[in-house]
């Protein structure tokens, strides 16, 4: 009986994210089975980035959206890659190899990942309107920096448009003046 409040308390300071609390749980068990199985049940719990007001959930979920838009034409070279550290460099205020290191990261994450929703719910979440149109925009600029857009490519931004409430309208202007900034027909 001891043993399950104890682990009550335990997830219930998981839940908060009471790292102390935790830890007086824990200890509180003296039973190394039982803490074993914390650590454990801890360590398999996934990482979420959607918590609230978290800057480096939104830096990871508009760099994935904008490695996955890269990538998504079969090749993600040099010229792709820069337009991203451009891209978050500018918006985040990132020096180049803190954008580059947070490219690496989210290529390690869109490598595991099936999902947009979970990154577009971040980004719904922590940026108004005119934001998300700004991330679009930064996504055209990406997938144009090789100067074509791929269907694949296409049909990701016309997800993303209704996944981060963007009218299509929107995308096309925004589209259409990357294209435009760019010097492309």
């Amino acid at each position: 009986r001891w043993r399950g409040f104890a682990i009550h308390q335990a997830l219930i300071a998981l839940t908060i994210g009471r790292r102390q609390a935790l830890s007086d749980a824990v200890a509180e068990t003296r039973s190394p089975v039982m803490i074993e199985q914390i650590k454990n049940f801890l360590r398999l719990a996934p990482k979420t980035a959607e918590k609230s007001g978290d800057g480096d959930a939104l830096q990871s979920a508009v760099t994935v959206l904008l490695v996955r838009a890269a990538r998504l034409d079969g090749q993600f070279d040099t010229v792709e890659h820069d337009a991203i550290v451009a891209a978050i460099g500018a918006h985040f205020e990132l020096t180049a190899p803190a954008a580059a290191a947070l490219i690496e990261e989210a290529a390690a994450i869109d490598a595991d990942s099936t999902d947009l929703y979970r990154f577009s719910k971040t980004i719904r979440a922590e940026m108004d309107h005119d934001q998300r149109l700004a991330m679009m925009e930064m996504l055209w600029h990406v997938i144009y920096a090789d100067g074509e857009v791929h269907d694949h490519e296409a049909a990701l931004m016309r997800r993303l448009a209704g996944l981060l409430y963007v009218s299509d309208q929107e995308s096309g202007t925004l589209r259409r003046r990357v294209r435009d900034k760019l010097g492309l027909a």
